[in-house]
């Protein structure tokens, strides 16, 4: 079970009517903690991809022939070198999936008469509404243990990148950036200081991201979502919280 259910067999009979009570409010406080997780997981998503696309082409080129850093390279490209925006989905149809799912749970639980029978709520919770969220529950903690994997490997990339070695030259703050933007005075807009080869598949990435499709959608230019992200984005060493 986890911790969004209650062990409904093991209460005295004259306890069940308020134990019941107890399980569909938590029941509900869980389902609402697991979906603020997943936005929390997508953030952490954005911010893992911002790293791994602004680190250099070169550096990452040379942790491939690495018997160590390769196989984790691997799992960034699977992760991060988006080509279509189905590509997004696909990545993150366990977690798309357990939302409706949990926003079924939670919709039913919170249309609960406030004093049902007992057997039909005792029917209700351990034969569909606890099942469900535990489901849920075990989907998002797979997908939080997959990103905290990402994660580490992204902290590697990001400390092995950092290096003069690469194609870009290291900066007063000891990093080697290829995406310096400044803002367009006359058009307000921003541009690359210099194009570098990262740009394509960094650009690639943002285009095939939810939100982007949105503003595309409207008539927004994607190179011009994608300038805006390295002009303004703020990299936040984010800790997904433990839901165990």
């Amino acid at each position: 079970m986890c911790q969004g259910c209650i062990n409904l067999n093991a209460a005295e009979p004259s306890e069940l009517p308020e134990l019941y009570q107890q399980a569909v409010a938590k029941l509900i406080e869980h389902g609402k903690k697991l979906l603020k997780h997943c936005t929390e997981m997508e953030d952490y998503y954005r911010s893992m991809g911002y790293c791994y696309h602004t680190s250099q082409l070169t550096r990452r080129e040379a942790m491939a022939d690495c018997p160590t850093h390769g196989p984790q390279l691997l799992n960034l490209e699977e992760a991060f070198d988006l080509d279509d925006p189905e590509d997004y989905h696909i990545l993150f149809k366990p977690m798309e999936t357990s939302i409706t799912l949990l926003k079924e749970v939670i919709s039913d639980a919170e249309h609960i008469p406030s004093n049902p029978p007992t057997p039909q709520l005792a029917e209700l919770l351990t034969n569909s509404l606890q099942p469900k969220l535990h489901t849920a529950h075990i989907t998002i903690n797979n997908m939080r243990t997959y990103f905290n994997r990402i994660n580490f490997y992204t902290t590697t990339l990001r400390s092995l990148t950092c290096q003069s070695s690469g194609t870009h030259s290291l900066n007063t703050n000891n990093e080697t950036p290829w995406h310096h933007c400044k803002l367009n005075m006359r058009t307000g807009q921003w541009e690359l200081e210099s194009m570098a080869e990262e740009w394509t598949d960094y650009l690639n990435w943002v285009t095939c991201l939810p939100e982007t499709q949105v503003w595309v959608r409207k008539g927004e230019d994607a190179k011009e979502i994608a300038l805006r992200w390295l002009g303004r984005f703020v990299v936040v060493d984010l800790v997904l919280a433990d839901i165990n």
